[in-house]
């Protein structure tokens, strides 16, 4: 199964926030935390990306896909 990881900043991550909001029932979110989201990668998720992209008015958003999300997205070892 593949991913598609998504990491905003500045107003690209309130884009980002409100976009899941509107759309996060239709979509299979595998991780989701304040600036980054990781879906399973469907037409759903890329059809959401494209609409983050619309919305961003400024900030930064990153946009990937990868195979193994745990190597990006992890939690912090104390």
């Amino acid at each position: 199964m593949a991913y598609v990881v998504l990491i905003a900043e500045g107003d690209a991550s309130q884009a980002l926030h409100a976009t899941w909001h509107a759309k996060s029932e239709r979509l299979r979110t595998h991780t989701r935390s304040p600036g980054a989201l990781v879906l399973y990668d469907t037409n759903l998720a890329r059809e959401f990306v494209r609409d983050v992209k619309n919305r961003v008015d400024g900030g930064r958003l990153v946009v990937f896909r990868c195979d193994e999300p745990h190597e990006i997205v992890g939690e912090e070892s104390s």
